[in-house]
């Protein structure tokens, strides 16, 4: 039986035969270690003799390099006790392998193994029928000996840098598969450690990065998965001079999309105590899975635990397959309407908000511009956008329950307050969770207020969460701190100091231990100085300069620009406001080492709000100044020094210009330099969309501040900001505030810095709205003169804008010719100028002057162009052309064409909220109603004209002629005391507006013999 002999080349050199190591001198020669290497490197363990000389002795005659093999073979089967592993056959030399074994041939075969695994097609019969994970163990062979070097102490062998470089490129390729095996099997630990090892071999090596990357996402360590990507960032650019590829790149934004994704309320740590009030939920979980409304409301002081029972509810939700929307109430700072709704949506929202039934999806898509969907309705009133967010929270439960879990939900701002009331209110029978946590030891606003006592009428679960036992300070502290036990004195004094409150227990064992008064011996916590008086933190502030007295200054500027940025905070912005960016990594894990700072769902926040507002205080003005301008332009997406226009065009496109306004604008309070161009760009954007969001008190703010802004820049910065426009917005908000001396004032400014003569014409068109609005149409058309005067000649667009407004203006002082003759020139003209939208309303404002002259063919073709452009537009607001078309066709003679675009265009206005139209839509309706002969039809269109009409304020001349039609009906009904209670209401009305004339109309009304003949009379 031959002696067998096991060979190692990997990490090192070592040959033993028969259990007995040879050492350096039992190969007597070089030429024979070096030749017994050669063949354990080589494939198949076999080569040839000129290969052998070739490779060994390359310079050697061949004489010579006969010579030389023919010797380093003797000493070869000497040294290895002639064993007949050495075989030397005509011309062929190699290793025998029934008795040589090699650890190279192992790692091979585990390559072999694993590539097996991923080829298509049939296993072959003979192959390892184990763990598909780890066919024959391969991945323990490839994570034992894939990192090792081919014979490292050979370094000057130049016929070792071909294997060797084989060796390592198959690794690194079958590695990354052994790491998916290892992951698969539930060893992730096995996983990462393949992963270390690639990258310590090359830190260069980008599919080592991303396998790291797509661990640490799956593990849920978004900060680990994007500190990895920064190393990646940060070997490729100092190495090669280069960013990750595209697929590296694609890895790390699918983590950080999964981080989005993570639930803000996921336990990072093990709920402790608290059994009971557990328990006392169950019953609202329950309710929610049995497909019924329920509610929590956990209160108590900070600190107690409420956040930390609030995560337990939704990781309870999260178990059972709930939809979950975690909401964060802000306690400091201005808060945008249905912020917390905007930010809180799950990604999966906008895919399914696409198929969402209106008014559902525009309300959505009004509220979370980030989403990227496009509202089709533009709300007119706060009421109309509140019932599309209730539908729209409706559809998020759908088809599986909802948890809404808030935070805090004493700051809420006022617009959720009121949505989260109305969705109680109309709940039914959904199966949606209200789940919220307040201080009970801080006053609440009224809106909060009456939303609880809500909440407390729907037989919500309340718990108001007292201290923890002194029994659970031990696994208070041992859960975050580490260790097993504490010592019965340190727990009772942390107990006693801090009244049972989690939050502080925990903070006087941290302070305890970074001042080394108590430490771990063994895994017990135990006081190193039995006299020592650890002091109790008094208040907040003091707990964080103890906590963050040894922080780096980098560390310490990341906590004030937290501080500032808010609650919650994403990587990119952090890194783009820090001064490194390569740096914010290593700052950001010793900022979270020190406990103030932690990462959820991706993101980073302050480990209690109260840590929050303790930072802020610490920071100087003019520190802060620069800061808030950092983190304007940072949330911006925009570098330092960025040119106006590139601002204003970036505000004109982002989701959130509130946020960034309110930076800009307190870095511009705090005479930050350059703040003024920032704060003016996204101040006016903020200051329409708190319009859009009907939150009129932020959009007059806005809007007043960015324009003190505005006017303090120099010349030259003014002209790049469409000032015009936030006047005239401004002025709006001021007209129906009732205040017309300052939206006239405003109205004025808004014409006086118009920079183009389309500007112009905007700002006098919604300025003619200041007159028409009272019906002092002649006081419209002076100012439409007014208008003509200042704009060009050559500028034809922007003349027709405002020859439109005195076309409609001359039809309501009852001069159609006129009218028709102006507003069919202006038509022309905004259409082949491409402006299409003043295009469609000039049409629908021409049919509807052309109709009351009685000219039908005309007015139903401007009327269906109209429409047919808004289609194409895909606008709300222009669809309404259906209104006028649907009145047209009635009183063509065509009501059942009528009827079909009646009904949309009342759907339209009541999504809208526009009570006005919608009245009118119900009057042509009642019309349609009538010439069809459905008189109780006809009636109900009508009382529900009237009661829009008093809810928009009353319309004398409208309301008159519905009673005069409701007169009307009644007595075909044979109801003639209801006929003549509704004439005399009519005779009221009309009286109320007697100069106008009203009363011959009305009179007529009351007497025609059928509607229709007074509609085409």
């Amino acid at each position: 039986m031959h002696q067998p002999v096991v060979a190692r080349v990997l990490g090192g050199f070592e040959v033993t035969v028969d259990g007995r190591r040879l050492a350096r001198s039992d190969w007597q020669r070089l030429s024979a270690e070096r030749l017994v290497k050669l063949l354990l490197a080589t494939p198949g363990h076999a080569i040839s003799r000129d290969e052998a000389i070739d490779t060994l002795w390359p310079e050697a005659d061949p004489d010579a390099g006969h010579n030389n093999l023919r010797k380093a073979l003797h000493f070869a089967r000497r040294a290895l006790d002639d064993t007949q592993a050495l075989v030397a056959d005509g011309d062929r030399i190699a290793l025998d392998g029934g008795i040589v074994t090699v650890d190279l041939d192992r790692l091979e075969a585990a390559f072999d193994a694993l590539a097996l695994e991923r080829r298509p097609g049939p296993r072959p019969a003979d192959a390892d029928p184990g763990d598909p994970d780890d066919p024959g163990g391969a991945v323990e062979t490839v994570l034992e000996l894939g990192p090792l070097a081919l014979l490292p102490d050979d370094r000057y062998e130049d016929w070792l840098v071909g294997p060797r470089e084989r060796l390592r490129s198959r690794w690194q390729q079958v590695a990354i598969e052994a790491a998916r095996r290892a992951r698969r099997a539930g060893r992730s630990d096995r996983a990462h450690e393949i992963a270390e090892q690639l990258l310590a071999a090359d830190p260069t090596d980008e599919a080592a990065h991303r396998l790291a990357i797509e661990l640490y996402a799956a593990e849920g360590r978004h900060h680990a998965a994007r500190r990895q990507f920064e190393l990646c960032r940060r070997a490729l650019r100092s190495e090669l001079e280069v960013d990750p590829s595209p697929e590296t790149e694609a890895v790390f934004r699918d983590a950080e999309r999964t981080a989005a994704a993570a639930d803000r309320l996921v336990p990072a740590r093990r709920l402790i105590a608290r059994r009971a009030e557990l328990e006392r939920i169950e019953p609202a979980l329950d309710r929610v899975a049995g497909g019924r409304p329920g509610a929590v409301v956990l209160r108590g002081p900070a600190g107690i635990g409420k956040t930390r029972l609030l995560q337990e509810v939704a990781a309870y939700g999260r178990s059972a397959g709930w939809r979950i929307l975690a909401w964060q109430a802000v306690e400091a700072g201005p808060a945008t309407p249905y912020g917390p709704f905007a930010l809180g949506m799950p990604p999966d929202c906008a895919d399914a908000a696409r198929g969402w039934p209106e008014p559902a999806r525009s309300g959505i898509a009004t509220v979370a511009p980030g989403l990227g969907l496009h509202p089709e309705i533009v709300f007119q009133e706060r009421g109309a956008l509140l019932t599309a967010l209730v539908a729209a929270v409706e559809r998020l439960a759908l088809p599986v329950p909802l948890l809404v879990a808030i935070d805090d939900v004493g700051w809420l701002d006022a617009a959720t307050t009121e949505l989260l009331q109305a969705v109680l209110s109309g709940l039914g029978e959904a199966a949606i969770l209200l789940a919220v946590t307040y201080r009970d030891d801080d006053p609440l606003p009224p809106g909060v207020t009456g939303l609880l006592d809500q909440l407390r009428r729907a037989s919500a679960v309340e718990i108001a969460l007292g201290p923890l036992a002194a029994r659970d300070v031990p696994a208070l502290v041992t859960e975050h701190l580490g260790g097993e036990s504490v010592q019965p004195e340190l727990a009772r004094r942390w107990f006693e100091q801090s009244a049972g409150n989690p939050l502080f227990c925990l903070e006087l064992a941290r302070a305890a231990a970074d001042r080394g008064t108590v430490r771990l011996e063994g895994s017990r916590w135990t006081l190193a100085d039995p006299l020592a008086e650890p002091d109790l933190p008094e208040t907040v502030r003091t707990l964080v300069e103890r906590r963050s007295g040894n922080l780096s200054p980098a560390s310490a500027e990341l906590l004030a620009i937290a501080a500032e940025l808010g609650p919650t905070m994403t990587f990119d912005t952090l890194a783009a406001v820090l001064p490194d960016r390569d740096e914010a990594v290593r700052t950001l894990d010793a900022t979270l080492r020190s406990g103030l700072l932690v990462e959820r769902g991706g993101a980073y926040a302050f480990a209690h709000p109260l840590f929050r507002v303790a930072v802020g205080r610490t920071a100087g003005a003019a520190r802060r100044g620069r800061t808030q301008l950092a983190i304007a332009l940072a949330l911006a997406g925009l570098e330092p020094g960025s040119p106006a226009a590139r601002l204003a065009e970036r505000a004109r496109t982002c989701a959130d210009p509130a946020t960034v306004a309110e930076h800009a604008l307190a870095a511009l309070d705090l005479r930050a330099p350059d703040a003024g161009p920032v704060a003016v760009a996204f101040g006016f954007a903020a200051g329409r969309r708190a319009r859009q969001l009907f939150d009129r008190e932020a959009a007059v703010s806005l809007l007043e501040r960015s324009l003190a802004a505005w006017r303090a820049l120099p010349s030259d910065l003014r002209l790049v900001f469409d000032a015009s426009d936030a006047c005239a917005s401004l002025a709006e908000l001021h007209a129906v505030a009732g205040d017309r001396v300052r939206a006239d004032a405003c109205f004025r400014e808004a014409t006086n810095v118009a920079r183009t003569p389309v500007e112009l014409a905007d700002a006098y068109d919604r300025f003619s709205w200041l007159p028409y609005s009272t019906g002092d149409f002649e006081a419209t058309l002076a100012l439409m003169d007014e208008a003509l005067g200042r704009i060009p000649e050559d500028a034809a667009a922007a003349r027709a804008t405002i020859h439109r407004s005195i076309g409609w203006s001359l039809g309501r002082l009852h001069r159609l010719e006129e009218s028709v003759s102006v507003l069919e020139d202006a038509a022309a003209v905004l259409e082949r100028s491409g402006n299409r939208m003043e295009a469609s309303l000039a049409l629908d404002q021409e049919g509807m002057m052309a109709q009351m002259l009685g000219r039908t063919e005309q007015a139903l073709a401007c009327l269906e162009r109209s429409l047919a452009i808004a289609l194409d537009l895909g606008d709300a607001r222009a669809e309404l052309a259906r209104l006028h078309l649907g009145m047209t066709l009635t009183r063509s003679g065509q009501p059942h064409r009528a009827r079909p675009h009646l009904v949309r265009a009342l759907d339209l206005a009541h999504q809208m909220g526009d009570r006005y139209r919608e009245a009118v839509c119900a009057w042509g309706m009642a019309e349609a109603e009538d010439a069809l002969g459905n008189l109780e039809a006809a009636r109900a269109m009508r009382e529900r004209e009237i009661r829009l009409l008093q809810d928009a304020g009353g319309n004398a001349h409208n309301e008159a002629l519905a009673h005069a039609h409701l007169s009307h009906i009644a007595r075909l009904q044979g109801d003639d005391a209801r006929a003549d209670a509704h004439a005399a209401a009519a005779r009221t009305l009309a009286a109320r507006d007697a100069d106008r004339g009203y009363g011959a109309r009305i009179e007529e009304a009351l007497h025609v013999a059928s509607w229709a003949e007074l509609q085409t009379g």
